[in-house]
């Protein structure tokens, strides 16, 4: 039985009493803005067994396969996980990989920042060496960088195999590819603990910073940040690569906000290789979750059926409604409850909150935000949206004067609902 999203709440919701929503905001207010998605979906099982029980039952023993999928996907993680001597690349499964020891050539400084599997350094060049790789676009590797350290003792193969599938797609798509936003890996080293990943330093900083400080204050501004991202995506997308992880803190500006040529997508440890000349991408949620809570299109939460290419449509819908209302279309504040039940209504857009973005503006991201995954646009479809086009138009200083005028031929409230 599917859930009908019209329904009401109640019947789908477990209540959270006044008293209960306070102790989980000050618990949980400022920590499931990050919260995993595989957070959510336990939330999620456990609200339908409460309020549901019989129909819960009827969904478990149609989901039985499923859950039988991913049972054996879990074992397979396990079994998955990297030894910590063991060698995982070769010059067939990485055509980036170098011989010999990193630390002859290259020496780790500062640390930009750490993850749970990996961490970022700042590097500059300690030898000119020639290095020993199947490629010869190594040689183009500046003279200060960034190394990615993967800890192989936490990390599963298959997700280094395919982070390094996907910057050698990079490379094989020519010099045109570092300007459509993706992160530029010179090299890829192996020893005993680690994988290193040798790329561009990006010096600009994250795009969540820039929109912190309101460096994207008018729509044209917006719009070729879009723009960019969805370049990126188009070129993953097109050939056969699912990002699965966008959001402001994966892209980050090479030297200034201020030039949106240089805004590179990175961190593609979550990603994930499709075909995409296949008829329908369409396919059962089987694998363990990936993603951050309020960038995941509900498909994910949910885990229904889901296409690859539309979950990062949605997350760049997200974005694209964050640079252009200052806000997130949830709540910051309360349990994963409340998060689950704004996730459930879809994302709504009022004319009264949008006031100060054009009609065109509004229709892109009602259109990225599709709950339906069938219903969101390509990202090659979404660049010949007329929004960019009147964008491109605006040379004013102050573009929004000149898109604002646009409004004016919206006389009615836009209620989209993009949950109904």
């Amino acid at each position: 039985m599917r859930y009908d999203r019209r329904m009401s709440l109640r019947q789908h919701v477990r209540p959270v009493h006044r008293e209960e929503e306070h102790e989980c905001e000050e618990e949980n207010g400022a920590q499931f803005v990050d919260a995993s998605v595989g957070a959510l979906y336990s939330e999620v099982r456990q609200c339908q067994q409460e309020q549901h029980p019989e129909t819960h039952q009827q969904r478990e023993q149609q989901l039985q396969l499923q859950h039988q999928h991913q049972q054996q996907a879990k074992a397979e993680r396990l079994e998955g996980m990297v030894k910590a001597a063991a060698p995982v690349l070769s010059r067939e499964t990485c055509g980036l990989l170098c011989e010999g020891n990193i630390h002859e050539f290259w020496a780790l400084e500062k640390c930009l920042g750490k993850g749970a599997t990996a961490a970022v350094y700042s590097a500059v060049r300690s030898s000119y060496a020639p290095r020993d790789t199947a490629r010869t676009a190594a040689a183009v590797a500046p003279d200060v960088v960034a190394v990615k350290v993967v800890d192989k003792s936490c990390t599963l193969v298959s997700d280094i195999l395919t982070e390094c599938r996907v910057h050698d797609l990079t490379w094989s798509l020519g010099p045109g590819a570092i300007t459509h936003g993706l992160v530029k890996v010179y090299e890829v080293w192996e020893d005993a603990m680690s994988v290193y990943l040798v790329m561009e330093k990006m010096s600009g900083g994250e795009l969540h910073n820039s929109m912190v400080n309101n460096a994207f204050s008018t729509e044209k501004a917006t719009s070729r940040v879009l723009r960019h991202i969805l370049l990126a995506v188009r070129t993953l997308h097109e050939n056969g690569v699912a990002h699965r992880d966008i959001k402001p803190e994966n892209l980050m500006f090479a030297s200034s906000p201020a030039d949106p040529h240089g805004l590179r997508l990175l961190d593609f440890g979550s990603a994930c290789l499709f075909d995409p000349k296949a008829k329908s991408s369409f396919q059962i949620y089987r694998e363990g979750s990936v993603g951050t809570a309020f960038y995941a299109a509900p498909e994910v939460i949910f885990r229904r059926i889901f296409n690859y290419a539309a979950c990062d449509i949605w997350a760049i819908g997200i974005i694209a409604y964050l640079l252009l209302l200052k806000k997130l279309p949830y709540s910051l504040t309360g349990s994963i409850s409340r998060l689950i039940a704004q996730v459930r209504m879809g994302v709504k857009i009022w004319e009264d909150e949008w006031v100060d973005v054009s009609a065109e503006g509004r229709d892109l991201v009602s259109r990225m935000l599709q709950f339906d995954p069938s219903q969101r646009p390509s990202a090659r479809e979404l660049l010949e949206h007329p929004w960019f086009r009147m964008c491109d138009q605006c040379e004013s200083e102050d573009g929004r004067q000149c898109l604002m005028s646009c409004c004016s031929r919206q006389g009615q409230s836009i209620k989209v609902h993009v949950g109904s």
